[in-house]
């Protein structure tokens, strides 16, 4: 599939994921059938929609189906086009609250999940994307006699919330069951190195988890959020998209953009457990703004309306000082640069890609950085970030994704281009 249908065949992916759909479904189980694992809701799992898209377009399996967790605003099964479809599964009760009821909706959803795919000879392939789940996908293959393939999105045994026994726990699960799995795949070359060493097993394959490329369509510079805020032609505009939640420098953010009274603008676009602190700090500064989330069809013309991307993230744990973050190649497909923390990972792709620059993620870091800045830098910047655009986007690791079915057994049928 070419770069430029790449866009509109995942934005219509994630459209149909979004949408309530009238009227029940079945899903065709007579072929070959290639399951996803994830444990949410379904509505925001770009990476996994891109890896069906790439599977669909390669036509290796007859069916694929997207397992979740049920969403009473939705349809428990939602079909994507193609032969793909999403399955959120019910737990039987979900308004029941207490760590009790919780626990037992967990184990529910378990049990439904075998009961509706264990020991179905025609699931061929199990794709797991989340420890949490990699004991249920393992006890599928071993039902169903399909190969496993484990696709991490972070290292889950080392994120905040992976403290104490939880962090014990995690690891002996993901060390004892990550030897059931055919192949393992990670999002970067840090973290399949961290994986190598820790369980002494072959380098897991790296599939970055870039976004779709526009292909040779140059996105367009905006004033969309220009007009937004209402600042001048010549005042800079930052912009931090996203998550707002703790860990991702907003309050440094804000401690350092409270100071400016002029020039110098920081909007934050985005949606989070921190939206009150962002808001009641744009009530307060003149050089703090908030817009809520856009859909995935908008961000682009949102995101070209800034001049700078901020993709600030804390050392909070190993999880995030090994990440990259998505809105970090979302920037610089928009041909704006970056500030990003000077950890390994982003270090190495701003360094590699001359796109921006690198801090300490504390105020007094950012905040000479920042005032240090001129028109002329950013300008320079603005246009080695367009030149990085060519080097960037998810076809570019739709070869590395085929490898590892076709190291399974799974070979396409159409080739993926």
């Amino acid at each position: 599939m070419s770069k430029e249908s790449e866009t509109n065949f995942l934005s219509l992916l994630i459209s149909n994921a979004m949408k309530k759909v009238v009227g029940g479904k079945s899903i065709d189980l007579s072929g070959s059938v290639n399951i996803h694992i994830y444990p949410s809701n379904l509505r925001n799992e770009s990476r996994i929609l891109k890896i069906v898209r790439t599977l669909q377009c390669a036509k290796i399996f007859d069916t694929i189906v997207v397992l979740g967790k049920w969403d009473p605003d939705v349809e428990p099964i939602t079909f994507l086009g193609g032969n793909a479809y999403l399955h959120r599964i019910s737990p039987l009760f979900s308004n029941k609250k207490g760590i009790i009821f919780r626990a037992v909706k967990v184990i529910i959803w378990h049990i439904r999940v075998l009961s509706a795919y264990g020991g179905n000879r025609k699931v061929v392939c199990i794709n797991c994307h989340s420890l949490p789940v990699l004991p249920l996908c393992v006890i599928l293959k071993l039902l169903s006699g399909g190969k496993l393939i484990y696709d991490t999105h972070e290292l889950e045994t080392e994120v905040i919330k992976s403290q104490g026994v939880v962090r014990v726990v995690y690891k002996a699960l993901e060390r004892l069951f990550i030897r059931y799995c055919d192949k393992v795949s990670v999002v970067n070359q840090e973290i399949s190195s961290w994986y190598e060493n820790e369980y002494d097993i072959p380098a897991p394959v790296v599939v970055e988890n870039m976004p779709v490329s526009p292909g040779t369509v140059e996105i367009p510079r905006s004033t969309v959020l220009r007009d937004y805020v209402g600042i001048k032609d010549d005042d800079v505009l930052f912009i931090y998209q996203g998550l707002l939640s703790k860990g991702r420098g907003i309050e440094k953010l804000i401690a350092v953009f409270s100071g400016f009274q002029a020039r110098m603008h920081l909007i934050f676009l985005g949606y989070g457990p921190m939206e009150q602190v962002v808001r009641n700090a744009a009530d307060k500064y003149p050089c703090i703004h908030f817009h809520p989330a856009v859909s995935p069809e908008l961000l682009s013309e949102y995101t070209a309306s800034a001049d700078v991307g901020i993709a600030l993230i804390e050392n909070l744990c190993m999880s995030y000082y090994l990440c990259l973050p998505n809105k970090l190649y979302e920037y610089v497909m928009c041909g704006i640069p970056v500030i990003a923390s000077d950890f390994p990972v982003m270090s190495r792709v701003i360094k590699n890609l001359r796109c921006g620059w690198l801090a300490e993620p504390d105020e007094s870091s950012l905040r000479a950085l920042i005032q240090a800045l001129s028109i002329e830098d950013i300008k320079i910047m603005s246009r080695h970030a367009k030149e990085a655009r060519g080097k960037l986007g998810w076809h570019l690791q739709e070869g590395g994704l085929m490898a590892i079915y076709e190291s399974c057994g799974f070979h396409p049928i159409t080739e993926v281009k």
